[in-house]
C-alpha cells in the first residue's frame, strides 16, 4: 500500500512539474538576463505548461521581446504570468515593438510586486521616437491577455501606432480580441511625448478579423502631443475594423498647456460597417490631472472627441465628463 501511495505521489509530482515552469528575469543571478531571452525560452519549448516569469531586476532589451502563440514551433504553454518581485524597468530603444504578443493568448502582465497592492511597480519604456516604435503590441490575433498595474511609456511619432498597439490579426486569424489594459499609466518618457497613447486597426475588407471586445479601463493616459499643425495627436485612436470595445473609468489629459498642433482625446473612426458597438462610459476627459482636474489651454486646433461609427452597430456613451479644456474659438 505504501508503494502505491509513493508511486502516486511521484507521478503527481512529475505531472505538476511537467506542466509548470517558473523562471526569473533581470538582475543578478536571474535565469534570463532579458525578457526577450525568457520569451525565446517559451517559444522554443524550454519553458512549458503554466509559465511564471518573475521580474527580479531591470532589463535592457536590444531586440523585441516577442511571444508566439502556443503550438507555433516548439511553444507549448497553457498560460503565461509575468510579475515583478522588486520595482523594475524593461527598457529598449528600438524602432520596433518593445514587447510583442505575437498571437499569444492567456498572458497576464501584472505590474504589482508579487501581485499585491495597487502600485504600478513594473515599467515598460521604449525610448525610440521612430514611426515604427511601440511599447506593447498585440498582433496575429492575440487574445485573452491582460496588462495591468504597469507604467507603459513611449515616444513614437507614428500616426498608426501608439504606446499600446492592436494591429494586424494575421491572414487566417480572427482579430486581437478580449484583451484588457487596466490600471496602467500610459504616457511619455525621457525621449519626448508620443502622438498616440493607444491605437487599434484591424484588417481591411475582412469583417471577421476586427479587433473586437477589448477593454481599456481605470488607466491614466496623458501627455500625447506633436506640435506639427498637420498631425493629429490623441489619447486613444480606434481606427478601421475595430469594434465592440469598452472604454471606461479612464482619465485622459495633458499635464501642461500646449502650443500649436491638432489635439484630441478620443478618436473613433471605424469604417462602417466594421466599427461600432462601443461602450464609452465614466471617463474623465480634459484638465491637467486625473479626474479632469485643473484647466488645460491650447493655442492649436482642438476637437476633444472625434466619433465616426456605424449606424447599424449602436454604441453607448454615458456618464463621461469633459471639462477643464480651453481653446480658441473657431478651432
Amino acid at each position: 500500500m505504501k508503494n502505491i501511495f509513493l508511486t502516486t505521489a511521484l507521478l503527481l509530482s512529475y505531472f505538476i512539474s511537467s506542466y509548470a515552469s517558473t523562471a526569473t528575469v533581470g538582475g543578478a543571478g536571474a535565469n534570463y538576463a532579458t525578457l526577450k531571452a525568457a520569451f525565446d525560452a517559451v517559444n522554443n519549448g524550454t519553458l512549458t505548461g503554466d509559465v511564471v516569469l518573475q521580474i527580479t531586476g531591470n532589463t535592457t532589451e536590444v531586440n523585441s521581446a516577442s511571444l508566439n502563440a502556443t503550438n507555433v514551433g516548439n511553444a507549448n504553454y497553457n498560460k503565461v504570468l509575468i510579475y515583478p518581485t522588486v520595482a523594475a524597468t524593461i527598457t529598449g530603444a528600438m524602432n520596433n515593438n518593445l514587447v510583442t504578443l505575437n498571437g499569444a493568448d492567456s498572458v497576464t502582465i501584472d505590474g504589482r510586486i508579487n501581485q499585491q497592492g495597487a502600485n504600478t511597480d513594473l515599467t515598460f519604456t521604449n525610448t525610440n521616437v521612430g514611426t515604427g516604435a511601440s511599447t506593447i503590441t498585440f498582433q496575429i490575433s492575440a487574445k485573452y491577455n491582460v496588462v495591468q498595474y504597469c507604467k507603459l511609456l513611449g515616444a513614437t511619432t507614428s500616426n498608426n501606432l501608439g504606446i499600446v498597439s492592436f494591429l494586424n490579426p494575421g491572414a487566417t486569424g480572427t482579430g486581437n480580441d478580449y484583451n484588457k489594459i487596466s490600471h496602467c499609466e500610459i504616457t511619455e518618457n525621457s525621449s519626448g511625448m508620443p502622438r498616440i497613447g493607444i491605437y487599434s486597426e484591424g484588417t481591411q475588407g475582412l469583417s471577421g478579423q476586427n479587433n473586437d471586445n477589448n477593454t481599456i479601463e481605470y488607466n491614466k493616459i496623458y501627455n500625447f502631443f506633436n506640435s506639427a499643425s498637420t498631425l493629429l495627436s490623441a489619447g486613444i485612436v480606434l481606427y478601421n475594423y475595430t469594434s465592440k470595445w469598452t472604454i471606461t473609468n479612464n482619465s485622459i489629459y495633458q499635464t501642461a498647456s500646449r502650443t500649436g498642433g491638432q489635439l484630441s482625446y478620443l478618436v473613433i473612426s471605424g469604417a462602417p460597417p466594421y466599427g461600432g458597438s462601443y461602450t464609452i462610459s465614466n471617463n474623465f476627459i480634459g484638465g491637467l490631472d486625473e479626474n479632469a482636474n485643473g484647466l488645460f489651454t491650447t493655442t492649436g486646433t482642438m476637437n476633444p472627441l472625434s466619433i465616426l461609427i456605424s449606424d447599424t452597430m449602436p454604441s453607448q456613451f454615458s456618464n463621461n465628463k469633459i471639462r477643464g479644456v480651453q481653446f480658441p474659438v473657431g478651432n
